[in-house]
Formats: structure tokens, C-alpha cells, sequence
């Protein structure tokens, strides 16, 4: 008989080679049952809003984009340049937060996604990080292609002790040493205009010519005219000395005659002084690889959009509209920093190739929407691709191109200095946080595991259980979605905090005392506020009695749960066993009271005193409950207990009954969503929604097994 250690061949197993072993052990794997590709549900489809919806989206994309054309065009003076300034930095923002935040974790979503065959989800993962790379070195290899060709170098300037000294260059040194011979003798020098930065975001250039000349003259007269005297954009003494910049900007018109030179139009709606052809190409074609990038992936925004259904629908066409509107003027304020010639319709044809690429991506979608589905393996591979390939090219346009030409090169010290610097840096870093942190475009999941439906249990709404709408089940079916975005709450807490990581434990201890804070002031505004308009308008009658009762049963314990968190040396000195401790102390009391409180409110539409429907005291009372409904979030804390309450309504609740509650306009709740959820944005990711009302898979449940 053969030892255990032997196969019946007489071979032992510690003779076979390691990699055959982990050969076979990943055979059994891969045939072991994979997830399929695929929606799981399809929703009923309604053609005519995706037609508004292609409509709304063109008309905004476009507006968006060409508005820095037009404010160039119908607004003159400071407050044209500011909106060109503001623009300019804002947009850098927006695209570089873009390919960092959204484009690169979605790719790697897409394409990781564990329905794909085992090459991409295990056999090579980093594969979107290598497109995207790929991306930016091919647009490096495009770009000094061009300019080997004749685009233009830009920088020739600041290689100029590196370059070998030709003929040109002593001719430049004699110009220069000539300049500073004559200002020495008393003699007037050259006018040097330098572009206003609230205009130019990128460059600003020097004048050749000198008032004497006529051309000279009507370039300096634009200049005094287009100008501000912000203080911070004064010449000291050295700055007006002759060095390497300007000489070589002398040098790009040295063999021009003066009716050669590129007459851009000098009216006031140029964003500045005439750049040379080599500066002016070089924009267009930062520009062009910036619309490329965006172009990717708009298309499959598009189609995302069109075949999407149900209450998401909504919600995502808001999000893609603010998405738009952002880059829209990211792309806009880029273009406009362009010298194209007069009537010159290119920058049209780039903003209308914009406008238009995202509808297009729509009406595909609304023709192949029965076909096309994002979750299938060519949907994952295909988006997954557009966006890693769209990255690369944002990533390279907006640090090389756009932030590192605005604020790192020769020119920006000199031109982008003082007040109006520290302006366009804010603005930069403003708009990329708010990106970086908002909760729309936080990646997630649909549920596969335990989710915040449990352990403590929902709370059906009397509406949907009844079909009632008299005054008090209408508002016990408000107070009852409250409710259950408190429970979801709770749920998020108990299930993920045993698998907290200790990098996340401090954005965990912030959405857990952001969950007391909405608990506690919800019950504190009951108390104050509702309970005693409810007492009187019902009579003298105590009808509270049991409900204040139920909230002394609980508030030891929720106070015992703040104090530790409250208390703790430092977030890593978080014990989970400890937290759900606390947690199941008041547990039954707390789910008791949310469910026992929803049956007195509705009980309250059979009382003898109720108003009755259709009266002015039925009105008055109705009045009443939606004052308190939208104070008793509100008060709480618009940058914290806003979105938490917003980020766990779940809009597919009871068939999607309540996916447009609260009543508020769609932008505000966007904005309270992902706006001011943006100041602390890391604490959102351990909600049971996503920005869009889906139930999304537990962030700390995701990587479980």
C-alpha cells in the first residue's frame, strides 16, 4: 500500500512542481460557477421622456460650452474677464477631478467586473491604469510629432542657453543689448503688454511693436481700453529688463514686415493681445486632445442614460446634467482663450461637436435600448476601454497641458502673480474636491449581500399599505420614510462595523455621530414642536402619553453610544464589539417605538377632533406638517445630516412609490446631495444608497467573503 504522501503511481506529491499544482488549483477555480453578465431587471420603458431627455441634454451641453463665447461677445470689461478667469481655473479642476475620480475607478469597475473572463478580473487588473498610460504617451508622441512639423514650441524661449548659438541668436543678444543701450540714454522703450490673467489662463505674451508704429498705437490704445489696473499685475523694474522671453518674442517677427503680422481682430471681445501663430496653434491643439478625451466618453454617458428606467432615470438625467454643464464650461473657457479669425465659425463647430456627441450617444441608446445593456461583457469591455483611453487623455491635457502651462511655466510667474494667482489656484483646488468628494460620482453596487433592510426591520407606509391620503396617513407616511432613513442608518452601522479597516474608522465614527445628531434632534423638534400642534389641534386630550414613554426607553443608550464615540483616544482605539454592544442595548426599545409611532399618527385620522378633508382647519393642519417636514432635517445640519438623510432613502422602495420624496426641485436635491455632501464626502460611502436613490452594496461588506 502506497504511503499517503504517494499517488497509486508511487510519486509523491511534494515532487510535483509548485506552478503545476497552482495550475490545477486555478483550473478547479475557474470551473467553479462565475456571476453572469447582465441587468437582473429591466424596467418598462417610456420613449417619450428619453426624447426630453436627449432634448434637455443638448441644450444644456451646448449653452454650457458656448458660453464662455458668449460672455465674450455680449459682455465687455472686468466682469467679461472674470467670467473667462473664473472659468479657465474652475474647468481645470473639473477635468482633472474627471479622469482622476470618474473615469479611472469606473474603467477599472467595468473591466475587473467578475462576470468578465478570468484574463480581466484576475489574469491582469491593473489593465485600465496600462490603457490610460498608453493614452498619454501616444498624445506626448501626436503632439511633438506636430511640432516637429511646424505646430510651434512654445518653450523655445526657455531653452535658449541650451540651443546653439546661431545667427538668430546674436541678432537677438544685439537687440537686446541695443534696448538696454537706449533706455540707459533716456530714450523711450518699447511698449511691453502682458495679457490679463483673469483672460488668458495659459500664456500671455509680449508686443514687438512699439507705439510708434500705427499698428503699435492701435494695439496699445485696446490695451489701456481691455486692461484693468489690478495692482498685482504692476511691472517692477527688473521685469521690464530684456531677457531670453522677450527677445525670442521679438524674435518670432523679426523677418515679418509689418503688414505680415497675424491681424487676430483687436475688438474688445478678444481674450487678449495677439498670441504668435506657433502659440496660438499650440492652444488648439491642447484643445483638441481635450475634446477628444471628452468625446470618449460621452457617448457612453449617452447611452447609459437612454437605456436606463424606472425612478434611476430621473435622478441619473440630473446627474449627467450637472456632469455636462461642468465640463461643458471646462471645454468652453479653453476654446475662448483661442484667437480664431473674425466670423470664424470653428469654435462653433467645437462647441456643436460637444453639444451634440452625448445626444448621439442617446439617441443610440434609445434605438438599441432593447440590445444594447451596460452590464453585459460587451457593454463592461466596451465602456471599460472608452473610459481608461478617455483618462489617459484627460490626465495628460489637464496636469501637462492646462495646470502645469497655468501655474508652472516661465510666463505664469511673470503674468499669474499676486492676488489673481492664489484666485486661480483656489479655484482649481475647489472644484477638484468637490468632485473628488461628491457623492455622484462615487462608484457602486448593486446588493449582493446582507443589506440595510436588516437587522432592525423597515416600516411599511400607511399610504401604500391603505391607498389612503387623508391629512394624518399622509403624514405618518412622511414621518415613516424619516423613520426608515434612520433605520437604514442604524442597519449601515451595526452590519459594517465589524469590518471596519482602521484607515476608515474615523469617517466611520463621523456617519455614525452624524446618525445621533439626526436621531436626536428628530426626537428633540418632535417634542418642541409637532407634538403640542398636534395636541391642540386634536383637543385636550393627551394623546403623546405612550410616544414619550417610548422615547425614555431609548435615550440612555443613544446617549451611551455618542459618549463612546464621542470619547474615544483615537479613531483606531474603535472596538466594533463594543460599538454593536451599545447598539443592541436599546435595540428592540428603538425599533419598537419607530414602528409603535407611524400606527398613532395614522391612528389619529379616526379621532373625533380630526379635521375634516377639504376644510380650512384641514388645511391649516396640513400647512402645519409640511413646515415641521422640511425644518426637522434642515436644522439638523445642512452639510452633514442632509446628505446622510438624502443618501438613505431608497427611491426604489414599495414599487418606486416614493423615489421624487421629499418634494423638492430635482436641482436643489442634487445639490444638497452632492454639494454640500461634498464637505464630508468620505463619510458617505458607508450610506445604504448611492447618489441616485439605488440601494448600493455596504462599502465594509464589499471585499467579504
Amino acid at each position: 500500500m502506497s504511503a499517503p504522501d504517494e499517488d497509486p503511481r508511487g510519486e509523491s506529491w511534494t515532487s510535483i512542481p509548485t506552478h503545476l499544482i497552482l495550475a490545477e488549483l486555478q483550473r478547479r477555480k475557474e470551473d467553479g460557477e462565475k456571476p453572469q453578465c447582465g441587468s437582473r431587471t429591466r424596467g418598462s420603458y417610456d420613449t417619450s421622456a428619453h426624447v426630453f431627455a436627449l432634448v434637455l441634454i443638448l441644450t444644456l451641453s451646448t449653452i454650457a460650452c458656448g458660453f464662455p463665447l458668449l460672455s465674450r461677445r455680449t459682455t465687455t470689461g472686468r466682469r467679461q474677464r472674470t467670467i473667462i478667469f473664473y472659468c479657465q481655473h474652475v474647468g481645470t479642476g473639473v477635468l482633472i477631478a474627471t479622469a482622476f475620480v470618474h473615469l479611472l475607478p469606473t474603467a477599472f469597475q467595468s473591466m475587473t467586473d467578475p462576470c468578465l473572463p478570468y484574463f480581466f478580473n484576475e489574469g491582469y487588473p491593473p489593465l485600465p491604469g496600462f490603457i490610460a498610460m498608453i493614452s498619454a504617451i501616444v498624445v506626448v508622441g501626436v503632439e511633438s510629432y506636430l511640432t516637429a512639423r511646424g505646430a510651434g514650441h512654445s518653450h523655445a524661449h526657455n531653452h535658449s542657453s541650451w540651443d546653439e548659438h546661431d545667427e538668430s541668436d546674436s541678432d537677438a543678444t544685439l537687440q537686446e543689448m541695443t534696448g538696454l543701450s537706449d533706455r540707459r540714454s533716456g530714450s523711450r522703450p518699447p511698449d511691453i503688454c502682458l495679457d490679463d490673467t483673469e483672460t488668458q489662463g495659459l500664456v500671455a505674451g509680449v508686443s514687438p511693436l512699439p507705439e510708434s508704429t500705427p499698428r503699435g498705437r492701435e494695439m496699445s490704445k485696446f490695451t489701456e481700453d481691455f486692461h484693468d489696473g489690478d495692482s498685482d499685475l504692476d511691472l517692477d523694474m527688473d521685469e521690464l529688463e530684456a531677457g531670453p522671453s522677450r527677445s525670442a518674442h521679438r524674435g518670432a517677427y523679426a523677418s515679418l514686415k509689418p503688414d505680415d503680422i497675424p491681424k487676430a481682430p483687436l475688438t474688445p471681445t478678444s481674450p487678449g493681445i495677439p498670441k504668435t501663430p506657433e502659440e496660438n496653434q499650440r492652444l488648439l491643439l491642447q484643445c483638441l486632445l481635450l475634446e477628444a478625451g471628452i468625446l470618449f466618453h460621452s457617448v457612453f454617458i449617452g447611452m447609459a442614460v437612454s437605456v436606463s428606467t424606472g425612478p434611476a432615470f430621473v435622478v441619473f438625467l440630473v446627474a449627467i446634467g450637472f456632469h455636462q454643464t461642468f465640463e461643458g464650461l471646462a471645454l468652453g473657457s479653453r476654446i475662448s482663450a483661442i484667437q480664431f479669425p473674425h466670423k470664424s465659425i470653428r469654435p462653433w463647430c467645437m462647441v456643436l461637436a460637444y453639444g451634440l456627441t452625448t445626444p448621439i450617444g442617446q439617441a443610440i441608446g434609445l434605438v438599441v435600448h432593447r440590445l444594447y445593456d451596460p452590464q453585459s461583457m460587451g457593454g463592461l469591455l466596451v465602456v471599460g476601454f472608452m473610459n481608461a483611453i478617455s483618462a489617459g487623455l484627460l490626465l495628460y491635457a489637464g496636469l501637462v497641458q492646462l495646470l502645469a502651462e497655468d501655474f508652472l511655466t516661465e510666463k505664469s510667474y511673470k503674468v499669474l502673480k499676486g492676488k489673481k494667482r492664489v484666485q486661480a489656484y483656489l479655484s482649481v483646488v475647489v472644484m477638484s474636491l468637490f468632485l473628488n468628494r461628491s457623492p455622484f460620482l462615487m462608484t457602486s453596487t448593486a446588493p449582493t449581500k446582507q443589506w440595510a433592510d436588516g437587522p432592525m426591520k423597515l416600516v411599511l407606509t400607511p399610504q401604500y399599505q391603505t391607498k389612503k391620503t387623508d391629512l394624518f396617513t399622509t403624514g405618518a407616511t412622511h414621518m415613516c420614510l424619516l423613520h426608515n432613513a434612520i433605520i437604514r442608518g442604524f442597519n449601515t452601522i451595526y452590519l459594517q462595523a465589524p469590518h471596519i479597516q482602521d484607515a476608515d474608522k474615523a469617517a466611520f465614527i463621523g456617519y455614525s455621530q452624524t446618525w445621533f445628531r439626526f436621531v436626536k434632534s428628530h426626537h428633540d423638534d418632535e417634542e418642541d414642536n409637532l407634538f403640542p400642534k398636534v395636541q391642540d389641534l386634536l383637543g385636550e386630550d393627551p394623546v403623546w402619553t405612550q410616544t414619550h414613554e417610548e422615547h425614555e426607553s431609548f435615550l440612555a443608550g443613544l446617549a451611551e453610544f455618542n459618549t463612546y464615540l464621542d470619547t474615544l483616544d483615537a479613531p483606531t482605539s474603535l472596538d466594533s464589539v463594543k460599538l454593536i454592544s451599545i447598539m443592541d442595548s436599546f435595540k428592540d426599545n428603538f425599533e419598537n417605538h419607530f414602528h409603535s409611532e407611524i400606527a398613532t399618527i395614522a391612528a389619529f385620522a379616526d379621532h373625533p377632533k380630526a379635521p375634516i378633508a377639504d376644510t380650512p382647519e384641514a388645511a391649516v393642519a396640513s400647512e402645519t406638517f409640511k413646515i415641521w417636514g422640511k425644518k426637522t432635517v434642515t436644522k439638523a445640519g445642512m452639510l452633514d445630516v442632509v446628505p446622510f438623510f438624502l443618501l438613505n432613502l431608497d427611491h426604489t422602495a414599495e414599487d418606486g412609490l416614493w423615489a421624487n420624496w421629499p418634494p423638492m426641485p430635482a436641482p436643489v436635491k442634487w445639490g444638497l446631495t452632492n454639494i454640500a455632501g461634498s464637505w464630508y464626502g468620505s463619510w458617505w460611502k458607508f450610506s445604504s444608497c448611492d447618489a441616485q436613490g439605488q440601494p448600493q452594496e455596504l462599502y465594509a461588506l464589499r471585499s467579504t467573503n
